[in-house]
């Protein structure tokens, strides 16, 4: 009898002694699996089926409308996305617009609603046709195309043309973010930040800024650059540059801010745009906001001069002639003598330069060649002063050069990458050449009035002495 109970306990213990099984969780969890069967468009905002040729789909759909087939449920399931974006563009022809929209609003298939909806913010455009009956059928239909859209469309009246991008851009705004962010957050999670509708929404986002709408000037910078430029320093939509230029600089038609606000400001305008001086062309839409720029680099390319030579001179134990060469162009310029500057740096001016101005500043540099030996801290300023004289005015061990014709043989050129130390400096006339009038000094004893009666020949303009000393 006692037997059993033994081999029962015995039974008992070795169950306790041995491990429990492990569950094995599956790999992709089942939600997973679940949520990668559901259309694309019933999360949200859909896409073209990857692999189709769309163009031959829309030839094949022409065909059909033109045969006056009606389309079938593979045909409907296309259509939207040759409405706009393909070759031929079913929306150019009335007939295929009719057709495809009027099986788009008899299908008990909500999907089709929303494959529109998706294709219509794709191609936004208003200059395009089929765009406004597009927009009415998906009006009112919006009820019936479930979370998001519904959502969307009475929050921000998305399918009305005029309306819905401007209540997008002004909740872009107010939240200081994209349109697109401003979707997604809503719900359409696969918003293509290239889409038609983001581009229009952001152009009134533009728009809004450029009326001065956010009033501080580094709000201004930072809000710009996260709407309109992408994370590799390119514009998100091309066309929109000259809005962008505008959102930036119109505000400030009236003020000249400060010095370290500008030199933010004109760093992101010549990754984006380049430099006027330099590429002209690339400023050609924007003349005014150019032009503007132009006034803050001539500027610029003085302290460029001022702030990095000053540097530059200590480290070569010249630095106390600095204050009175500040002060003197400093006086010049607030005078409205300059017209233009550009500033020649050495390799130690080179590194500073970049470290104050920021990478995307522009200067010229000393190349190799020359019969004047070039220190690694020397810096030459050239100003174009009244309508026709030009200085070069070297930093320590050099002088100050001016030419009364800018468009003199020998005269050095503005805006190039590259001198040699010989351009920068007086040049003897060729054989048989007519002597250019130039002057030169040294930098001792009173330079400041014998340069600024050179300056007073040039421009007419006389500069009393207390402005300077």
């Amino acid at each position: 009898m006692n037997e059993v109970p033994t081999r029962l306990k015995d039974a008992l213990r070795a169950v306790g002694r041995r491990s429990a099984p492990t569950a094995l969780l599956p790999r992709e969890p089942a939600v997973a699996r679940a949520l990668a069967r559901i259309p694309v468009d019933m999360l949200g905002f859909s896409a073209p089926a990857k692999g189709r040729n769309y163009n031959q789909i829309a030839e094949a759909i022409a065909a059909a409308c033109r045969a006056g087939r009606p389309l079938d449920r593979t045909d409907l399931r296309a259509a939207p996305w040759c409405l706009w974006q393909t070759r031929p563009a079913l929306a150019q022809d009335p007939a295929c617009l009719a057709a495809v929209l009027g099986a788009v609003a008899a299908s008990p298939r909500r999907r089709s609603l929303r494959s529109l909806a998706s294709a219509w913010m794709m191609g936004f455009d208003l200059g395009q046709p089929g765009m406004a009956e597009a927009a009415r059928l998906l009006r009112k239909s919006a009820s019936m195309m479930g979370s998001p859209w519904d959502r969307l469309a009475a929050t921000y009246g998305l399918f009305h043309e005029m309306e819905g991008p401007r209540r997008v851009a002004e909740a872009a705004l107010s939240g200081r973010v994209t349109p697109v962010a401003v979707l997604k957050q809503s719900g359409i999670g696969s918003l293509d930040a290239t889409s038609g509708y983001a581009k229009a929404c952001l152009a009134l986002l533009l728009g809004m800024i450029e009326t001065g709408q956010v009033r501080d000037a580094m709000d201004r910078l930072k809000l710009v650059r996260d709407v309109a430029v992408r994370p590799d320093g390119r514009l998100v939509f091309q066309e929109l540059g000259p809005q962008t230029c505008r959102a930036l600089l119109r505000p400030f038609r009236d003020a000249m801010l400060e010095r370290a606000v500008r030199d933010a400001y004109l760093d992101l305008l010549l990754m984006l745009f380049g430099d006027p001086r330099l590429r002209p062309a690339a400023w050609a839409r924007m003349v005014e906001e150019g032009e503007m720029v132009r006034r803050w680099l001539t500027e610029q390319s003085l302290r460029q001069f001022l702030d990095v030579a000053d540097r530059a001179a200590g480290a070569h134990d010249f630095g106390s002639m600095w204050p009175a060469r500040r002060r003197f162009w400093e006086a010049v310029y607030d005078a409205g003598m300059v017209s233009e500057a550009w500033v020649v740096f050495g390799p130690l001016g080179l590194d500073l330069a970049k470290r104050l101005f920021g990478e995307h500043a522009s200067f010229g540099r000393f190349s190799h060649g020359g019969r004047t030996q070039v220190a690694t801290g020397h810096t030459v300023l050239l100003l174009r002063v009244g309508l026709r004289g030009l200085v070069a005015d070297w930093s320590f061990g050099g002088k100050c050069n001016i030419w009364f014709d800018y468009e003199a043989p020998d005269a050095p050129r503005l805006y190039k990458a590259n001198y040699s130390s010989d351009e920068l400096g007086m040049r003897d006339p060729a054989p048989g050449g007519a002597q250019q009038e130039t002057v030169s000094f040294l930098h001792s004893g009173n330079w400041q009035a014998r340069v600024a009666d050179e300056i007073r020949k040039i421009t007419g303009v006389h500069m009393p002495p207390s402005s300077y000393l």
